[in-house]
């Protein structure tokens, strides 16, 4: 069972890998980065805020 990440899951191209590997019954996982929550997204999607630009100490 394949597991995806997606970075830059609210942004435009993010949201479209999203919505099209939610569609898919073999992507079973699927653990989107980005700064902020934006959209809700399907049970196999697991959202996880991190900016990858901040220094350690932010």
């Amino acid at each position: 069972m394949p597991t995806a990440i997606v970075a830059g899951a609210t942004g435009i191209l993010g949201r479209e890998i999203i919505a099209h590997l939610s569609n898919l019954p073999d992507w079973t996982s699927i653990y989107a980065l980005s700064r902020s929550k934006k959209d809700t997204y399907p049970a196999q999607v697991h959202h996880a805020s991190i900016d990858l630009l901040a220094s350690p100490n932010e």
